[in-house]
């Protein structure tokens, strides 16, 4: 028997299909249209309902072969091919920016004697990465 977490994501993945191509489905449609997998749980300050979710939306997005996507607005859709380039453009450009920053830490670290330490901690997370694929 399939893990919760699989079961999840294959029920939002068949929910999801069977919409338009154009309809984005909010967390409360989802959770209305699967209680059995999704309940809405408010916390203070919380971004989500229910963050198994967007949870399931990143399983079935290793999966591959499909792209869910969401828009910010606690709202997911099976991603059209323009969807599907649009969010690679978003972060790829987010990686971008991360990597300038991570430079510029560098930079700051180096001038102040303070690089190597860095450096090793950059190291050691790269390294932990690696271990877990």
């Amino acid at each position: 028997m399939k893990k919760l977490h699989e079961r999840r994501a294959d029920a939002l993945l068949d929910y999801l299909s069977a919409l338009p191509d154009d309809h984005w489905a909010s967390e409360e449609e989802i959770i209305a249209a699967l209680p059995e997998y999704f309940i809405s749980k408010p916390r203070p300050n919380a971004t989500s309902l229910d963050g198994n979710i967007y949870a399931a939306m990143n399983l079935i997005n290793k999966r591959g072969g499909v792209i869910v996507v969401n828009n910010n607005r606690r709202a997911y859709k099976l991603a059209t091919k323009e969807d599907a380039e649009a969010f690679k453009k978003k972060y790829i450009d987010k990686g971008i920016r991360a990597f300038v920053r991570a430079a510029n830490i560098g930079n700051i670290a180096k001038k102040h004697n303070t690089f190597d330490l860095i450096t090793e901690s950059f190291h050691k997370i790269f390294s932990d990465q690696d271990e877990e694929q």
